[in-house]
């Protein structure tokens, strides 16, 4: 029984090789036998990438370099979350996004807002955040000047396509089998966060 209990609490970060990364992430704090195939990628994430360390980046730093926001064209088909409709608009790729205006969200958090002018006036649309999940950063040899960035999440057909279309790329499961992984490697900086770097 005490072998089993052992077992049991043995955390994800301590059956990889690169314990020292991954107990700095909240996929590696999990207990249990994990899956020897996401094991597996893990490791093979570290080696491929050249990842040496978690991103120490401020968060909100981070998340605004990487950042999905959209709109809908259609108000009533907009609901929070990661919940897109046909109709949803990525900001960024957008005739409505000005980089000048856009400097306000990074410096005091505050959405973009658009402002549409049409025939009956003045339309107020309001952007939103396309949340994911599990989402973490590192730095690496490789890409010695930026940030990768992944995150893991169910996601349908029209959220995939969202997040291909906004330049990630999808690479084998490194959080559960069932789940999608995307990885995104981006400068540093603001200044640059139009620069996606492209890797394999």
């Amino acid at each position: 029984m005490e072998n089993l209990y052992h077992i049991d609490r043995i955390r994800y970060y301590e059956q990889t090789e690169y314990p020292d990364i991954y107990k700095k992430v909240y996929w590696g704090a999990h207990h249990g036998n994990k899956d020897e195939e996401i094991l597996k990628n893990r490791n093979k994430f570290v080696k491929e990438y050249g990842i040496k360390d978690i991103s120490r980046a401020r968060c909100r730093d981070k998340s605004r370099i990487f950042d999905l926001l959209y709109y809908d064209q259609d108000p009533n088909k907009c609901s929070d979350y990661y919940r897109l409709s046909e109709t949803t608009i990525n900001y960024k790729n957008s005739i409505y996004f000005d980089d000048n205006k856009h400097t306000e969200y990074y410096v005091y958090g505050n959405l973009p807002k658009i402002i549409k002018y049409t025939d009956n006036g003045v339309e107020h649309i309001t952007t939103r955040e396309f949340r994911r999940d599990h989402p973490e950063y590192y730095v690496s040899d490789k890409y010695s000047k930026c940030i990768i960035h992944i995150f893991s999440m169910h996601t349908c057909d029209l959220g995939h396509k969202f997040i291909i279309d906004s330049g990630y790329k999808e690479i084998y499961p490194l959080y559960a089998k069932d789940q999608r992984t995307y990885i995104m490697i981006r400068p540093r900086y603001k200044k640059d966060q139009n620069n996606i770097i492209p890797h394999h």
